[in-house]
């Protein structure tokens, strides 16, 4: 373990100290944060980003660099310019946005966003129309992908060069390398379904909610039949949502084997009918397994509904409303202009889904 200052490494990880934050760093990637004994995840791989949103909180920032391990190139020193700080910075493929932030917190320099820009101009300093593929080649390395070459050549080696550029070279060099790499890719799922009501897919789609519209729908996975699709002043209300799957379960005779919806407030009346229903039940799927939650983005099916219905139903609502809020004959954070559209409208709307529903069958 050795002692930069106020930084602390070991191995690929970095622990810096300033004030009362403590940020944990890995490969030059900002992972955690620890301020006042609260500890934060962060996903931005530029600390500097979060400085600048932490300003107001922080008081009293020390004085801290970054070791010569994190960024390869040769650091200019505290002395050093601000012309050798923009180009040291920008070599190693910090925004100049970011570069004004390292100036000021770390460098005690304060130079604008448009300054920066100025100084890289003068400087010649460029990443796209600069690049040179010949060079770029003959640094290319073949047990890494193209994204992380691309990152060497430019903050490393000093190289310009697109991602495009280095992606057709590296395939050039070691075909063999980039085939097994991308046969580790993420593979899509089958969606599997074993027969109608056998899993029915319910979720609410809010498009038209800033004009007072809430649709509501479900649909079958096997069948892909849509069994309602409904516009009403809300999607939200539990009761609301119920009364379609109360009317469902009243026309069907039936029960479904699984409902699958997000874990939204607004469905809790219909998971609790359906693990009631099914509680009697001795499949592998009784019960509180009868039901299930989990993210929009895996709930398939309705998805693909509320795709399908955009270009034939959402866009033209859209449009029409705005164009009325345009005109000044509409104003949609009025509540009583809302009402008035839910009266106008809401049985045309109901109408137009109908219509959907009667042509994708």
């Amino acid at each position: 373990m050795q002692s930069f200052g106020t930084i602390v490494e070991f191995d690929d990880s970095y622990t810096i100290d300033i004030a009362m934050m403590e940020m944990i760093v890995k490969n030059n990637q900002l992972v955690c944060l620890n301020l006042s004994n609260q500890n934060i995840t962060f996903g931005s791989h530029r600390f500097t980003k979060l400085m600048l949103k932490l300003t107001p909180t922080i008081q009293e920032l020390t004085y801290y660099k970054m070791a010569d391990t994190v960024n390869p190139l040769r650091y200019p020193g505290d002395t050093a310019s601000t012309d050798e700080l923009v180009a040291y910075y920008f070599t190693s493929s910090y925004t100049a946005k970011e570069i004004a932030g390292f100036l000021l917190f770390v460098h005690n320099k304060f130079v604008s966003v448009k300054t920066v820009y100025r100084m890289m101009k003068r400087l010649r300093l460029r990443r796209y129309g600069a690049e040179n593929n010949s060079t770029a080649q003959t640094r290319i390395l073949s047990n890494i992908g193209y994204r992380a070459m691309w990152k060497i050549l430019n903050s490393c080696c000093g190289i310009n060069a697109t991602q495009e550029t280095v992606r057709i070279a590296l395939k050039a060099i070691h075909y063999d390398g980039v085939v097994a790499r991308s046969r580790r890719r993420l593979v899509r799922r089958r969606y599997c379904n074993l027969g109608p009501n056998f899993c029915i897919h319910i979720d609410g789609y809010d498009k038209l909610k800033p004009f007072g519209i809430s649709v509501h729908g479900a649909i079958d996975g096997f069948s892909r039949k849509i069994i309602w699709l409904t516009a009403s002043h809300t999607n939200k209300n539990p009761r609301n949502v119920a009364l379609n799957f109360v009317e469902f379960l009243r026309q069907s005779k039936r029960v479904p084997r699984l409902v699958r919806s997000d874990a939204g407030t607004e469905n809790v009346i219909i998971r609790s009918i359906q693990i009631a229903l099914r509680a009697v039940h001795n499949d592998n799927m009784s019960g509180y397994r009868s039901f299930s939650e989990g993210r929009s983005t895996g709930n398939q099916r309705i998805e693909m509904l509320w795709s399908f219905l955009c270009p034939y139903f959402t866009t033209f609502w859209r449009n029409m409303f705005k164009d009325m809020i345009d005109n000044g004959e509409l104003n949609n954070t009025n509540p009583v202009h809302l009402e008035c559209v839910r009266f106008c409208f809401l049985p045309v709307i109901q109408q137009h889904l109908d219509i959907f529903k009667k042509y994708v069958e």
